[in-house]
């Protein structure tokens, strides 16, 4: 199993290249959706009576420029596993019609590919939401110690990470595509 996996992944200079790219670009969304998250606590708690329409459309107006913000960082996120995918294939692909000729099936060439892209995004979204929440920690109780304010946590909810894995990982293997088509149309 420890074979199939070190098989699967490659090179671990370019999959650690991979995984810090995109999980650096994740951890910008989850930095910005933690701290808008902050503001639903007030929101929620209804702790200030007459302020609270004011709260509630602030934390409105935050989470839409927050979905607004992460759409573009998403597609970045999607371009650049386009690009490292096809950087890839150029390493991949004749390692792959190797273990053809040795005797592997297609679809386990496939599935090892796949697996690949599991590890980088999973991978991807473990450091992802690890640096995203430290740096969104670290401004906030900058900002709270320069202002002298009460901090508060910034956090992400269960909806919040659940989102970030889904999209990160969806990402990641649409970005994936191109190496498996030319994987799946390579005639040997």
């Amino acid at each position: 199993m420890v074979g199939l996996l070190k098989l699967a992944l490659g090179d671990v200079k370019i999959l650690i290249s991979e995984v810090f790219t995109i999980s650096l670009i994740a951890s910008l969304v989850v930095g910005a959706t933690a701290l808008t998250n902050v503001v639903r606590g007030y929101v929620v708690g209804d702790v200030f009576g007459l302020w609270n329409y004011l709260l509630v459309s602030v934390y409105k107006e935050l989470r839409l420029i927050t979905y607004l913000w992460s759409i573009p960082i998403w597609v970045l996120v999607l371009i650049s596993m386009y690009l490292m995918s096809n950087y890839l294939s150029h390493d991949l692909i004749p390692t792959y019609v190797k273990l053809v000729y040795v005797g592997a099936s297609k679809r386990f060439v496939i599935t090892l590919l796949l697996l690949r892209y599991f590890v980088i995004a999973f991978l991807s979204w473990l450091i992802g939401l690890s640096l995203g929440l430290t740096a969104s920690q670290v401004m906030f109780r900058f900002t709270a110690y320069v202002l002298r304010t009460p901090y508060e946590v910034p956090y992400l909810g269960l909806s919040d990470v659940v989102e970030l894995a889904v999209i990160t990982n969806l990402l990641i293997l649409l970005g994936g595509i191109p190496t498996l088509t030319k994987l799946v149309r390579c005639r040997y």
